[in-house]
């Protein structure tokens, strides 16, 4: 039975139309290009509160004496800074590859 499945996909593969890309018309680039720039601040403001949390973290945890939370906060707080890094790199690559000002 199971050697059935390749054929059927096969059959599938002939019976499905595979339309070739285009590019959006009208106003679907300015929608996508409102749509990629509320992506990046949303990013941009999600690795700063990460950033204050992990601080805040850092501090609870060196003044209640629990360094597993002093420890897990340097963490976070050096991964919400390099999440802000390859964000703010994304930019220029964006812009660069789809051609637009975001």
């Amino acid at each position: 039975m199971i050697h059935l499945i390749p054929l059927a996909l096969l059959h599938l593969s002939n019976v499905i139309p595979n339309p070739a890309p285009a590019a959006p018309t009208g106003n679907a680039s300015t929608s996508i290009n409102n749509l990629l720039g509320y992506a990046i601040w949303g990013s941009l403001i999600a690795c700063g509160a990460t950033a204050l949390i992990s601080g805040g973290m850092i501090a609870m945890g060196n003044l209640s004496q629990r360094p597993e939370m002093a420890e897990r906060g340097k963490k976070a707080l050096i991964f919400s800074v390099l999440g802000a890094v390859v964000v703010a790199a994304g930019i220029p690559f964006v812009n660069s590859v789809f051609n637009s000002n975001i």
